[in-house]
């Protein structure tokens, strides 16, 4: 899978979250993401991706008005310097 190079800078300035469990594993290969770890980041994604959705649906329901996202991609580039990962990422 090929993520775009306005993907990637979304995801990595926390302003996106990665839409597809494909689309994850593409940005863990392009930061080079040893794939014995891919486990680990899959199973993140999953939690935050379930907690999005279901804050996505009470905004819906007007139960919590403004659901809050970027703090939940935090945990996906954990201690990593932002300008770390852009290194990382090849684009073109």
């Amino acid at each position: 899978m090929r993520v775009p190079r306005n993907t990637i800078h979304r995801i990595l300035s926390r302003q996106r979250f990665p839409s597809s469990r494909d689309q994850l594993r593409a940005l863990l290969s392009a930061l080079g993401v040893p794939v014995t770890s891919y486990e680990t980041w899959l199973r993140a994604w999953s939690r935050v991706h379930r907690r999005l959705q279901a804050d996505r649906r009470a905004a819906r329901t007007r139960k919590f008005p403004g659901a809050v996202h970027g703090p939940l991609v935090q945990p996906l580039v954990g201690g990593l310097e932002r300008s770390e990962l852009v290194r990382k990422v090849p684009c073109g």
